[in-house]
C-alpha cells in the first residue's frame, strides 16, 4: 500500500524474464514511457541470483537515490519478475525514499499475484510489437558489438519495430545486445568454423537471428523481424506435439542439457529422453539436430560446413552483404 501511494501517477513498467534473460511478459503504465525506454529500464535492473531474494536498483550514478527505482525477484522455473518505477514530478525526497524502502516487500507480494494469473505457457504471450508481415531490420556488428552498419526498409522507419531496434551511440538496445552476446558466446572470431548461426526471440513478436559474416575479419550479422507467432507455434499443428513435448523442445532449442531440462521441469531424465525420442519420430528425423531444424522450418535448407557456406555466401563484398 505504501508503494502504491508513494508511486501514484508515476510511470512504471513490469516484466517477466525467462531463465535465459528474454522478456516474456510485459506491461507499462499509460503512454508516458515508450516501449524502447521501458525495456531499457527493465534491463537495467539486475536479475536475482536465487529464489526468495530481491535484487534492487535504487542508487544512481552520483550515489544518491536514483530517479528510477527497480527491483527483481524469482518466480518458478527460473523466471524473474522485474518492476521499475520512475520518479514523478513534484514528489519530495522523503516520499521517494519511502517508495524505495517499500520495494522489497512489495516485490514479494507481487510474486504471489503474478504467479496466480500466469497460467499459460510463456511462448503464448501476446506480441509486444504488433507484426505487419513486412517489418524487418539488419545490423552488422563488430566482435566488440559495435554497430558497423544498420538498415531497415525506408517505408517502415516509423514502425514500432524500427524504433525498438534502432542503434544508439553505436550500440544496439541493451536487451538485443544481451541476446546477441548469448548467441555468440562460443564464437572464436579467429576461427570461422566456431561461429555458428543462432536464433532467439528476445521479446514476444521479435525474432533475432545471428550469422557470421566475412569481410575484413569476422562480423556478426544480426537480422531482426517481427512475427505474430513463434516458428514452433506455426509447425505444431502438423506435428501434433503435446504441451510437455513443447516445453522440452523449447528448452532444447535454448541450449539446455537433458539433466538441466529434467531439473527445470521436475521430470526424470529418462522421461525427458522419451519426450525427445517422440519428437524425433513425429518429425521423421534421424537425430535432435534434424528434429530442431524441422520445427524451425530449416529442414529443406542445404547443409554444409560453416566455413565453406559462410565464406561463399558472405565474402562477396567487404562486409559480406551485396
Amino acid at each position: 500500500m505504501r508503494l502504491i501511494k508513494g508511486a501514484r501517477n508515476s510511470p512504471w513498467v513490469l516484466g517477466v524474464f525467462d531463465a535465459d534473460g528474454n522478456v516474456r511478459h510485459f506491461a507499462l503504465s499509460g503512454e508516458v514511457l515508450n516501449r524502447r525506454r521501458a525495456l531499457g529500464i527493465l534491463c537495467a535492473v539486475p536479475l536475482p541470483d536465487a529464489t526468495g531474494t530481491v535484487t534492487l536498483r535504487v542508487t544512481g550514478e552520483n550515489g544518491k537515490l536514483s530517479s528510477v527505482l527497480g527491483a527483481s525477484t524469482m518466480l518458478d522455473h527460473g523466471r524473474a519478475l522485474v518492476f521499475a518505477v520512475s520518479r514523478p514530478p513534484g514528489i519530495s525526497d522523503k516520499a521517494w525514499s519511502r517508495v524505495a524502502y517499500s520495494l522489497p516487500g512489495a516485490m514479494r507480494r507481487m510474486v504471489t499475484v503474478v504467479q496466480s494469473v500466469m497460467r499459460e505457457p510463456l511462448h503464448r504471450t501476446k506480441p509486444i510489437v504488433e507484426p505487419t508481415g513486412e517489418d524487418s531490420g539488419f545490423v552488422l556488428l563488430t566482435k566488440d558489438f559495435k554497430v558497423a552498419f544498420h538498415w531497415h526498409p525506408v517505408e517502415n522507419v516509423s514502425t514500432e519495430i524500427a524504433k525498438l531496434i534502432a542503434p544508439q551511440d553505436e550500440r544496439l538496445p541493451t536487451l538485443l545486445e544481451r541476446a546477441v552476446r548469448r548467441l555468440t558466446a562460443s564464437w572464436d572470431f579467429a576461427r570461422l568454423e566456431t561461429c555458428t548461426a543462432g536464433v532467439v526471440v528476445p521479446i514476444p513478436g521479435l525474432r533475432l537471428r545471428v550469422v557470421p559474416m566475412v569481410g575484413d575479419g569476422i562480423f556478426i550479422g544480426v537480422s531482426l523481424e517481427s512475427q505474430s507467432r513463434d516458428p514452433i507455434d506455426q509447425s505444431e499443428p502438423g506435428f501434433r506435439i503435446s504441451p510437455r513435448e513443447r516445453e522440452v523442445l523449447h528448452a532444447l532449442l535454448d541450449g539446455h542439457s537433458v539433466r538441466e531440462i529434467a531439473a527445470r521441469l521436475d521430470l526424470a531424465e529418462s522421461t525427458v529422453q522419451d519426450h525427445i525420442a517422440r519428437l524425433i519420430v513425429k518429425t521423421n528425423s534421424h537425430n535432435r539436430i534434424e528434429m530442431a531444424a524441422a520445427f524451425l522450418g530449416w529442414r529443406r535448407h542445404r547443409t554444409g560446413s560453416v566455413k565453406g557456406d559462410a565464406t561463399r555466401r558472405f565474402a562477396e563484398s567487404a562486409y559480406g552483404y551485396p
